[in-house]
């Protein structure tokens, strides 16, 4: 297979018949464009960890450089080589900024209160 480029990613296909086809970057193990039937395409780095597969999506091709898209598919592969999985990495990240988001409503409620009782 030939070196992905910007333009080679945006001709990738899917083959008739089938819901989705993985095209690997031939330049780097486990990342990959993923093309729908519909002709949605987004980078997608997927791994095995512990046994299992571990599959991510990037993102968009039209949204990503293939030069970042490879970035980020490098950042996932130093945490799972850590034996990290990004799915959790992930969910950790969004409980945490919404344990930040709900204690900043309820510091002001607290301050509205004080202040009306003042």
């Amino acid at each position: 297979m030939k070196s992905f480029t910007e333009s080679r990613v945006r001709e990738l296909k899917c083959p008739p018949g089938k819901d989705y086809v993985l095209h690997p970057d031939p330049q780097q193990a486990g990342h990959a464009v993923r093309v729908t039937k519909a002709g949605a395409s987004a980078y997608v780095f997927e791994r095995r960890l512990h046994g299992r597969t571990v599959r991510r999506t990037i993102g968009d091709t039209r949204a990503w450089p293939l030069k970042r898209a490879r970035e980020r598919a490098r950042e996932l592969a130093v945490l799972m080589d850590q034996g990290r999985d990004p799915r959790i990495e992930a969910a950790e990240k969004a409980a945490h900024a919404d344990a930040a988001r709900i204690e900043t409503q309820r510091q002001e409620l607290v301050f509205e209160g004080v202040w009306r009782a003042y």
